[in-house]
């Protein structure tokens, strides 16, 4: 699987985090009271997806966002085939 990691540059993204799997937009981290998460930073995402718990560092919550199977660019394969 190829990496989307540092594709295109996007002002105030963190290049450490992988894009969205379903918009394919940049990521960012949040800190909340519990912790920190990650989440897609597009508001017109129709999934908005955001890490499943709160970490206690940014290397944590990074590591878990970008930990998954498939993803955008695998998902647009699917649809062509």
């Amino acid at each position: 699987m190829t990496s989307r990691l540092n594709q295109k540059f996007i002002p105030g993204r963190n290049p450490l985090l992988e894009l969205c799997p379903f918009c394919g937009e940049a990521a960012e981290l949040k800190e909340e009271k519990s912790g920190i998460i990650a989440e897609c930073s597009n508001p017109e995402c129709v999934f908005r997806p955001k890490s499943s718990k709160h970490f206690d560092s940014e290397e944590l919550a990074i590591k878990a966002w970008n930990t998954r199977k498939g993803g955008a660019n695998n998902a647009k394969a699917s649809l062509i085939d």
